[in-house]
């Protein structure tokens, strides 16, 4: 038989995308040289109350395949996070404002990993403020609420509505036409129509152009990057090994760079997964340290955005009786594709159960395991595959305990049997990405707790939070609040759509006024191709019934 020990893995010359991205961002001095990405950021209003919700939209316009998006007040002593991945350019999607959030002045940001190569100050963002439950800690304007939305010389929209003056629970009719501003083609609209003083700045578009010193963060062009370096410089060209335990399909393979750096592509995901990130042998991760993908750069807030006493005390009382009337709205939840484990035309299983009860693993492997050998080399016990079509017994396959990697023969050895559900084996050279395996051993536990495996200190284990999977419905369908529901009404944002075409709405939004009695606006923002952004606005009053 024909030996080989061609050692676990051999680099495959796979570095085409990384080469030409490094090229564009390393290779350049002037930052006008570098790829610009431009994002447009709009939500329904400007002031919330705690337990509310922010409805937002966001249209991208870059090779980002990734965007975040930060909800976060002075020097982000509180911040949300959420990453999404539009669609055709396109989300829509919302946050929650926690009960018991610190009121007080707060940014809502959106950009891309690329993006934080330039000044944090200039992405996309719009000031949000968030009132206190005590109205005599809110601080007010001196003057009555009003708008302060500039009109446009140019409008996004023309805005028709058929009265000034509408009763309370009647039905709003507002036809909306785009206006072709200096010729320019509107890629998306957003329609929000609120209590007059809440919508302050609806929009933001912004492309960063200052950069903060060398460009380092390569555009997530494709799937979710998880981010990370070995502060230990001797640690570089080390291969690591990111899983996600229990399930042998999050498996990926990463290589440090010469500066310790280092990335894992992984498939988008929803909620909080955990991972475990191993060192090949001879290595541990005491320097490992996973770097966020979030910006941690946090530009003082705008702090001129305050209510009239009267509407925040109007929109304190309607958070409440939407808190104690009101379901929140269906949010429609869009779920990855499931994904099979690793394939492979090679692959032999065994189940423990189907077998005599065997007292060691070494016993399992030597005995029931179809092309797996014990090795005994210097005194150090290993396991080996067989691969039987070319005659090479392969002496360093990847072994997989509930889909992490492990590399202790003796400390797996300890697990008994019994604990052990089934094996399976890939006998052949096993090519993953730009890796080549020598062979897989993937060892499945009864209860998917590693069957008590100590890793020590080679394996570093964190949760992340995944990708919003959030569309969101046009807030308020026309009858919902009409005058025959008896639930009380008191909404501060009447009607919100966040990708507004006058063709599939035949240009007409409809709505039904509440129980809130003062003056609306209907706020119109866009963007054009050429990224300008316009705004138009229209005004009106709710009255007592008659």
């Amino acid at each position: 038989m024909k030996n080989l020990n061609s050692g676990k893995m051999k680099k495959i010359a796979f570095y085409i995308l990384a080469t030409l991205f490094t090229g564009v961002l390393f290779g350049q001095n002037e930052i006008r040289e570098l790829p610009a990405e431009k994002i447009f950021l709009s939500c329904d209003r400007n002031l919330y109350c705690p337990g509310e919700q922010i409805i937002y939209s966001i249209y991208s316009d870059g090779i980002s395949k990734i965007v975040y998006v930060d909800l976060f007040n002075e020097n982000g002593a509180f911040t949300l996070s959420q990453s999404v991945i539009p669609v055709n350019n396109k989300y829509q999607g919302i946050i929650n404002i926690p009960a018991n959030i610190p009121p007080g002045a707060y940014t809502l940001r959106a950009y891309t990993y690329y993006q934080q190569n330039f000044d944090a100050a200039e992405f996309s963002s719009v000031p949000i403020q968030i009132l206190s439950g005590n109205v005599d800690e809110i601080q007010y304007e001196n003057q009555s609420e009003k708008s302060l939305i500039k009109d446009e010389a140019f409008p996004v929209a023309e805005i028709k509505i058929k009265q000034d003056t509408y009763h309370q629970r009647e039905k709003a009719v507002v036809d909306i036409q785009p206006v072709a501003s200096r010729g320019e083609n509107i890629v998306m609209m957003t329609v929000s129509v609120v209590k007059k003083g809440a919508g302050i700045k609806s929009g933001s578009y912004n492309t960063p152009q200052t950069t903060e010193g060398n460009p380092l963060m390569i555009p997530e062009i494709k799937d979710p990057v998880i981010h990370g370096i070995i502060k230990d410089q001797s640690n570089s060209n080390l291969n690591l090994y990111l899983s996600e335990p229990g399930s042998e399909q999050g498996l990926r393979i990463a290589t440090s760079d010469q500066n310790g750096y280092f990335y894992f592509p992984v498939l988008p995901y929803s909620g909080e997964k955990t991972f475990a990130i191993t060192a090949e042998p001879g290595n541990n991760t005491d320097s490992l340290m996973i770097l966020p993908n979030t910006s941690k750069k946090f530009p003082a807030p705008d702090t001129t955005i305050k209510p009239s006493q009267q509407l925040a005390k109007d929109m304190l009382r309607n958070a409440a009786v939407k808190q104690s009337f009101v379901k929140e709205q269906t949010i429609e939840t869009k779920h990855p594709e499931h994904v099979n484990g690793l394939p492979g035309d090679s692959r032999y299983s065994i189940r423990l159960k189907d077998f005599i009860a065997l007292n060691t693993l070494r016993e399992v492997f030597t005995e029931i395991t179809p092309y797996v050998k014990v090795r005994n080399e210097d005194g150090f016990e290993s396991l080996a595959v067989l691969d039987d079509r070319r005659d090479i017994l392969y002496r360093n396959p990847l072994i997989l305990l509930d889909g992490t990697p492990v590399f202790d023969f003796e400390e797996l050895n300890k697990i008994h049997p019994s604990k052990v559900e089934s094996i399976d084996v890939i006998n052949r050279r096993y090519l993953y990405g730009s890796h080549s395996l020598d062979g897989l051993i993937m060892i499945q536990s009864k209860t998917n707790d590693f069957g008590g495996y100590s890793f020590k200190d080679k394996t570093v284990f964190f949760s992340l939070k995944g990708i919003e999977q959030l569309r969101y419905v046009p807030i308020a369908p026309p009858d919902k609040y009409n005058a025959k529901n008896p639930m009380p009404d008191f909404r501060t944002t009447l009607y919100w759509n966040g990708d507004f075409t006058a063709d599939e709405y035949s240009g007409r939004v409809e709505f039904y006024t509440s129980d809130d009695i003062g003056e609306y606006d209907i706020i119109v923002t866009g963007i054009t191709e050429n990224g300008i952004m316009y705004t138009s606005r229209q005004s009106f009053s709710v009255i007592k019934g008659e």
